[in-house]
């Protein structure tokens, strides 16, 4: 039965790549999080100012209009910040990235040389059981022989009696 040599190796390597792909995920989550908060307060940013528009001028209306402006200036500044969150976000997404692709080019390494190494032995596991088998009939042949000689033999005594 064929036992990979470095199997403990590619199942830590294994291991380092699933701990990887995880760890990406995370950002990757965490990134379109934020993409649609940045998406809802766009939304709501419309709404409001299109809400604003319908409203009736006037002491109310200039107080809301007021109001809606600082909460306006509040969601700017909330996007802005979202906005460069992503991006920082982004660099750590492309580093996390590059770290998969380096565990993932390991394990691959490693998968390469454990299929060499069980095609090797596979190829000698083949090449024991040719050796075998013609053993086998080098001694069916030579007890066929003999059997032959002997056959020969008592035909020989039957043939002079």
């Amino acid at each position: 039965m064929f036992r990979f040599s470095l199997q403990p190796v590619l199942e830590h390597r294994k291991a380092i790549e699933e701990k990887r792909q995880g760890e990406l995920s995370q950002v990757v989550q965490i990134i379109r999080r934020r993409e649609d908060e940045i998406a809802t307060l766009v939304a709501k940013r419309k709404i409001e100012c299109e809400s604003a528009l319908r409203e009736p001028s006037g002491p109310i209306g200039s107080a809301y209009r007021s109001l809606l402006g600082d909460w306006i200036e509040w969601a700017n500044e909330d996007i802005d910040r979202i906005e460069k969150e992503i991006t920082v976000l982004n660099f750590e997404a492309d580093r996390r990235r590059t770290l998969l692709a380096e565990a993932a080019k390991a394990s691959m390494t490693l998968e390469k040389l454990q299929e060499k190494e069980e095609a090797e032995y596979r190829e000698e596991e083949k090449k024991e059981e040719q050796k075998l088998f013609d053993e086998l009939a080098l001694r069916e042949f030579a007890i066929n022989r003999q059997a032959a000689k002997v056959s020969g033999r008592r035909k020989g005594m039957h043939d002079e009696g």
